[in-house]
């Protein structure tokens, strides 16, 4: 969408300006999260140049472009009915399986473009230096965030899935503060549950971080680490992008935490000799 703007006009674009087009496509899913201030400091510009470059593209200001690139980063995302509805009318008649195969590719094919490798490390050294490790997750990522939990546990780490916020939930956040990290798992929407464990997280100083879908990130919490990729419109979200995303998360943990996981996983092997199957 930006490159068609860009093109549009042109012949009325600065180098500046250019530097902030090529900075914003460069950026994919996360320049949507970008404000003017970020966005110029990025480019090495002052904030007033992105202003002007947005109102050469037709645009009053840039919080108007930014929600049109947020828009059309969005666009189709309804209600589980109007997906549903949708996905059929893609997968046509028959060969049902190698069109869904056809698309967990695709997006597979679009997300190792999208997670940038020092976004990863970052994600992965801060749970390696937590105290406790919170994963949360509802909906179709509960699953996930019971996945992720036990990896995680399985390499050394204290960690827990929450799939609610209720009691429960409460219970295990009372001791949460400074040197935990809460990993959040997203798909669709972050819902009011997520907002308000997004509030508590800044208020406790807790480490917050996102994985999963741009459709879900309808704002990006302050502070929060977030490994995002835009699907490809080819019929629903595909569970198997945030899945890869956890998958790499745990082998880049283990390949920096010195062995932990490694140690941890032997003596896991060491003690199902106890317990014989």
């Amino acid at each position: 969408m930006i490159e068609t703007l860009v093109e549009r006009t042109a012949g009325s674009l600065t180098k500046s300006d250019r530097r902030i087009a090529e900075l914003l496509i460069a950026e994919g899913p996360e320049a949507v999260f970008l404000s003017a201030h970020e966005l110029g400091r990025k480019a090495g510009i002052h904030p007033a140049t992105v202003v002007r470059f947005a109102q050469k593209l037709g645009f009053a200001g840039y919080p108007e472009l930014q929600a049109e690139l947020r828009g059309n980063a969005l666009a189709g995302n309804g209600g589980p009915v109007a997906r549903m509805r949708d996905r059929l009318g893609r997968l046509g008649e028959g060969a049902t399986l190698h069109k869904v195969i056809e698309g967990e590719i695709a997006a597979l094919l679009a997300l190792a473009a999208q997670i940038q490798p020092e976004r990863l490390e970052e994600l992965a050294r801060r749970l390696i230096d937590a105290r406790r490790i919170a994963v949360f997750g509802i909906g179709h990522c509960a699953v996930l965030a019971d996945y992720l939990t036990l990896r995680l546990c399985r390499s050394g780490y204290i960690a827990q899935a929450l799939t609610d916020l209720d009691w429960r939930a409460v219970d295990s956040l009372a001791g949460f503060g400074q040197g935990d990290e809460i990993v959040a798992l997203v798909m669709r929407s972050t819902s009011d549950r997520f907002e308000a464990l997004d509030r508590m997280a800044v208020k406790r100083g807790v480490g917050l971080s996102l994985i999963g879908d741009l459709e879900a990130m309808v704002r990006k919490p302050d502070g929060a680490l977030i490994l995002t990729a835009t699907q490809p419109q080819t019929g629903g979200a595909s569970i198997l992008v945030p899945l890869t995303i956890c998958n790499a998360l745990v082998l880049e943990v283990s390949r920096l935490d010195s062995g932990r996981s490694l140690k941890s996983l032997e003596l896991r092997e060491e003690l199902k000799g106890f317990f014989p199957s």
